[in-house]
């Protein structure tokens, strides 16, 4: 797995498809690591003629780990920030923005088209929002810009993310677990193939968790992940100061505007 210095840590990351081709950019969401991007996606987007960069968040899979921050109190973060009071957090999604543009230019990227999933998509808004000249466009994936009053994860799809499965030494326990959290936040409409959830399952959703396991399994990575985003401002304050116009995609509607 190659590795990267960029922002004072270091990132693991995979690269697919010609260097000569259109760039894109895919950032994952809390806790996740690039694996949880299907190889089957991956594989679509470089036929359509694009150079796809994944890595892993910091504090997840193989990048950095923030083990010395400890982990914090997810109800004093959210309380914290529904009453707007300061938060400390070991990091911020600004952070974690400032590690995605040290990939780019690590890689020698200029300029990229951004994918980002769930937190990804927000941590994808604040790249943008202060890079556009680094941005071709922008398509967020089940995120949101962070703004007071927007919906927020279900009670059961929060309680999946923050739950540790129940043996992180025990291979068929990750992928069980894995395989549940990827079905309780997906799509309704657009369920996870057949047999998926059975152990040693070869389906996509399966596969992708195994790999995952084997990698790296940290779920104390997610409260300070979780912390970061309560202590994040709004990405949507952040677009007042974007001088240059930015392509916007919002999944899965097709629409398109300039911000």
């Amino acid at each position: 797995m190659p590795i990267l210095t960029a922002n004072g840590i270091r990132i693991a990351y995979e690269t697919a498809g010609d260097p000569k081709d259109t760039p894109l950019l895919l950032i994952m969401g809390l806790g996740m690591q690039l694996t949880a991007w299907p190889d089957d996606f991956v594989d679509g987007l470089v036929e359509l003629g694009f150079y796809v960069i994944r890595f892993d968040n910091r504090d997840s899979g193989l990048s950095t780990k923030f083990d010395h921050a400890g982990t914090p109190s997810l109800p004093l973060a959210w309380l914290k920030k529904l009453v707007r009071w300061p938060l400390r957090s070991a990091y911020t999604l600004a952070d974690m923005a400032d590690d995605a543009l040290g990939v780019l230019s690590a890689l020698g990227v200029a300029r990229a088209h951004v994918v980002g999933a769930s937190m990804g998509g927000m941590i994808a808004q604040i790249l943008a929002a202060r890079h556009p000249e680094r941005v071709i466009s922008l398509t967020s994936i089940m995120s949101d810009s962070g703004r007071r009053g927007l919906p927020g994860p279900t009670r059961e799809a929060r309680a999946v993310l923050m739950r540790p499965a129940r043996n992180a030494r025990d291979l068929d326990s990750l992928v069980t677990h894995m395989v549940h959290t990827m079905r309780v936040i997906g799509s309704p409409a657009i369920p996870p193939p057949s047999g998926c959830c059975a152990s040693g399952s070869r389906a996509p959703s399966s596969a992708m968790s195994v790999r995952a396991a084997w990698r790296a399994s940290w779920w104390p990575s997610r409260p300070r992940a979780t912390a970061a985003n309560c202590s994040s401002r709004s990405a949507s304050v952040r677009w007042s100061f974007t001088a240059r116009p930015i392509r916007w995609c919002r999944w899965p509607a097709a629409r398109t505007r300039r911000a």
